[in-house]
């Protein structure tokens, strides 16, 4: 078996603009940006790396052109007030796709952003 320790787990998320993510990922679900990049040809934003905790998210525009990746991914964030941040995110003007539902195994809630990127918050007892 390797020996190697694996550290954390860094979620992609194509968008079609990266500034729009940012916004939605700074402003409505309390992520700090802590790393950008820029077109050379347009100036544009083109990848971003964005955190909250100990939660890391990239936001790149799929370089395929055509927007077949965008929208495509579905991420599982556990946390341990699944309650707590729907108020969060209802405050903000974050909309559900399925609102706070709790479980016998514990708690969850889904939401998208922008782009339809799928993003489960999870609580388990």
């Amino acid at each position: 078996m390797a020996s190697a320790k694996l550290q954390q787990i860094a979620g992609l998320m194509w968008v079609t603009n990266v500034a729009a993510s940012l916004e939605f990922y700074t402003k409505k679900l309390g992520f700090e940006e802590t790393y950008s990049t820029t077109c050379e040809d347009d100036g544009a934003i083109n990848f971003a790396v964005v955190q909250r905790d100990d939660i890391e998210l990239h936001l790149e525009v799929c370089a395929c052109g055509d927007g077949r990746h965008t929208g495509n991914t579905f991420i599982e964030v556990i946390v341990d007030d699944v309650l707590e941040l729907c108020r969060e995110c209802e405050s903000a003007g974050v909309e559900f796709v399925t609102t706070y539902t709790e479980y016998d195994w514990g708690s969850k809630a889904k939401i998208t952003d922008p782009d339809g990127n799928w993003i489960m918050f999870t609580s388990y007892n």
